[in-house]
């Protein structure tokens, strides 16, 4: 199966992505400074939630056609792979490791200091490189539908 790069799913889709990149550079910062190590559970959620949507855009962008050198829209699986690999591939695998649920286990053993655990959490910065794609992808599909 594969997912036109224009279509209207993929289209809220990135709007979707957008909005929790936006939601993890607004909280990120916050956690890092103002809040213990110890997480109330209701954010811990919301954080997993956000570590789910980056893992499925992952998957998501592994079966998105794209636009090639030649302005003709490539839809082989292999081509699609192969162009996200040497693409964008390892800043979203590094962004969309589910540090909450590493969080949680180095909280439960007790294994690592405070320290070690807001390092962990700076590691989500990585996902505001996404902004920049997600906002670049939207731009270019704005000028298709236009």
């Amino acid at each position: 199966y594969t997912i036109l790069h224009t279509s209207n799913f993929k289209q809220t889709w990135n709007w979707a992505i957008f909005m929790l990149t936006v939601y993890t550079a607004l909280t990120v910062p916050f956690e890092l400074v103002y809040t213990s190590v110890q997480q109330d559970t209701y954010i811990e959620v919301i954080n997993m939630c956000v570590d789910a949507a980056f893992i499925i855009d992952i998957i998501i962008s592994f079966r998105t056609t794209f636009v090639g050198n030649g302005m003709e829209v490539v839809s082989d699986f292999k081509s699609i792979r192969n162009h996200y690999i040497r693409g964008w591939f390892l800043i979203d695998l590094a962004s969309s490791i589910p540090l909450e649920m590493i969080d949680i286990i180095y909280q439960q053993f007790k294994a690592y200091s405070n320290v070690v655990i807001r390092r962990l959490r700076l590691l989500k910065m990585v996902r505001l490189l996404r902004l920049f794609r997600v906002l670049r992808r939207i731009d270019h599909y704005m000028e298709y539908a236009g």
